[in-house]
């Protein structure tokens, strides 16, 4: 009797993915009449923690919806740490193809809290929004090694697609009314919307400057004065505009 060849284990993720990728083609085929596939859209989506904690370790994972796949196949998920800190992060990513990504980020030293986790590249066949995506918090551990209680969240930062746009311009001729120059105030160190206070928004620039390398100059942005903008620069001007005895240190 004819046994079925059995796969071998090192090909299962291939083979799971592959999968997907075909039943996505095909119900592009179905919606568009037989006439043609589907071209699936290139997305992201990125997790954030927003806990004003030292973490040593975080674990978690997220669920993605059908019409969803990740690009790459189980421990070669095309994900990445956000993480921006003077400690060297540890990430690992992990898709079941299956509708499962596992994330662990750990740090011997510790990362603040307050800090967009990773990213990774999807491909969808419909624009994806944040609540098709359901977290599950796994496990979170201060730098000692110690579990966090209570065990700080972790959520879907954005699920983004791009999307491409025709602009029509026209030329027309405008009468501009007499130019009032207004000098405005400069910002100072851990106040980059120079509103002559330390908020959370400002804060929140910084970590944006740290994230996603936005422009923000030293001597307001780099709060502790190390010579580079992180999360960390973020968290101590936080610190600041809550009340707490912290001291900026930017350079001059």
């Amino acid at each position: 009797m004819d046994t079925i060849p059995q796969v071998p284990q090192q090909y299962e993720f291939a083979v799971r993915a592959l999968a997907r990728r075909t039943a996505m083609v095909l119900a592009g085929l179905l919606l568009a009449g037989n006439a043609s596939a589907a071209v699936p859209r290139t997305c992201t989506v990125s997790f954030k923690m927003n806990e004003l904690v030292a973490v040593g370790s975080v674990r978690f994972t997220a669920n993605y919806p059908a019409g969803v796949e990740l690009v790459g196949s189980g421990a070669a998920a095309s994900c990445r740490s956000l993480v921006r800190d003077d400690e060297p992060v540890s990430a690992e990513f992990v898709d079941d193809d299956a509708g499962t990504l596992s994330v662990h980020l750990s740090s011997a030293g510790g990362f603040p809290g307050f800090n967009a986790l990773a990213i990774c590249d999807l491909l969808s066949d419909h624009a994806v929004t944040n609540d098709e995506f359901a977290v599950t918090t796994t496990e979170v551990l201060d730098p000692l090694g110690l579990p966090i209680d209570p065990m700080p969240a972790v959520s879907v930062l954005e699920a983004f697609c791009p999307t491409t746009t025709t602009t029509t311009t026209t030329s027309t001729t405008t009468s501009l009314p007499a130019v009032t120059t207004t000098t405005m105030p400069l910002p100072s160190c851990g106040d980059p919307d120079a509103s002559g206070s330390i908020t959370p928004t400002d804060a929140l620039f910084v970590l944006r400057a740290a994230v996603q390398g936005g422009p923000c100059p030293p001597q307001v942005c780099d709060a502790d004065g190390n010579g580079s903008i992180t999360a960390s620069d973020a968290l101590r001007i936080l610190r600041v505009a809550v009340g707490g005895a912290v001291v900026l240190a930017c350079p001059a």
